[in-house]
This record gives C-alpha cells, sequence and structure tokens, in this order.
C-alpha cells in the first residue's frame, strides 16, 4: 500500500512510517502548524520588549526615577507584562522587564523605576 505526503499528497518512497516525500514539506507542514503559537510568541515578546524600551527611555543614564504611571503608560507602557515578579524583603511586589523593574511607592502614589544593570552586587 502507498503511502501519501501528509503535507503535498504525492506518493512516498522509503520507511514504511515516512509522512513527508521531503525536508520540505515537513518543514513546510511544521512550520503552519507552528505558526499560531509562534504568532503570539511574537506579540507577548513585543510587548515586553517594548515596556523595557519604555522604562530605558524615562530612566535614561539614572540609575533609579520617579514616575506616574500615566506617564509611563502615554509612552505604550503595559503594567501587566513583565518577565518576573518577585516580593521584596519589605513586601512590595517587584515587577521585572530584562534588566530594569518597578514598583509602586504607595505613599506618593508613584512608580519606582530602577536599572538592574547599574546597580553593583556585593
Amino acid at each position: 500500500m502507498a503511502k501519501n505526503c501528509t503535507e503535498c499528497g504525492r506518493s512516498i518512497l522509503g520507511r514504511i512510517d515516512k509522512k513527508y516525500c521531503n525536508d520540505q514539506c515537513r518543514a513546510d507542514f511544521h512550520n503552519r502548524s507552528n505558526s499560531v503559537n509562534q504568532k503570539r510568541l511574537r506579540n507577548v515578546n513585543r510587548t515586553i520588549w517594548t515596556n523595557r524600551m519604555v522604562l530605558a527611555e524615562i530612566c535614561g543614564t539614572k540609575r533609579r526615577i520617579i514616575a506616574t504611571m500615566e506617564d509611563l503608560m502615554d509612552r505604550g507602557f503595559r503594567p501587566g507584562w513583565c518577565t518576573r515578579v518577585q516580593e521584596n524583603d519589605h513586601h512590595v511586589r517587584v515587577q521585572h522587564c530584562y534588566d530594569y523593574f518597578w514598583y509602586w511607592n504607595h505613599s506618593e502614589s508613584k512608580v519606582v523605576v530602577e536599572c538592574a544593570s547599574n546597580i553593583k552586587v556585593t
């Protein structure tokens, strides 16, 4: 019994468990089946990268700044998107975005943004 290629429908020669007639058909099939997940991942990475660029822009050359969330959001920042969330020693939720992080300063209703790459580790 002849088998047909899963991708293009041509008959397959060779091993009995072979699904594709050549490497191109195999790659085309997998690229198409993964395209939805890849698109979703690209969108997530783009959003997180945009957040990182906003934090870098607002910090400039300073190690630490205090800003309003409205100012960040006006520049395209999306607060729910980050690379890591942790709680510091003072029980404050710190959100990381690659080498930057931010947290709420509740007493001033502001956001504190810091660049982790400028912080010396001892």
